[in-house]
């Protein structure tokens, strides 16, 4: 029979927040990170669930031929997320 600690270790997934947010960055800085990103991700790759919107916002304005930019909080992928999350993401 598992013990407690097997049942907690079964549950968390492994994830790395730093690796999360170098994504989203490398996308900010460079359009061809994210044609990288969108053939290897999906929203659902990100752990952090907020994470996995921002990506989606991003690649979406992408696919538009818009700006993916410090500006793109108007993305209806990213209108669900709070602003006080977007400012924390930016100033990360």
């Amino acid at each position: 029979m598992p013990t407690v600690d097997e049942n907690f270790v079964k549950r968390i997934q492994p994830h790395s927040e730093e690796a999360e947010r170098s994504v989203l960055g490398s996308m900010l800085m460079d359009r061809d990170a994210i044609v990288e990103a969108e053939d290897i991700l999906t929203k659902e790759d990100f752990y952090q669930r907020q994470y996995g919107i921002v990506f989606e916002a991003m690649v979406e304005l992408y696919r538009e031929g818009k700006a993916v930019d410090a500006k793109f909080k108007n993305a209806p992928a990213f209108l669900n997320l709070r602003r006080r999350f977007f400012l924390l993401l930016i100033c990360l």
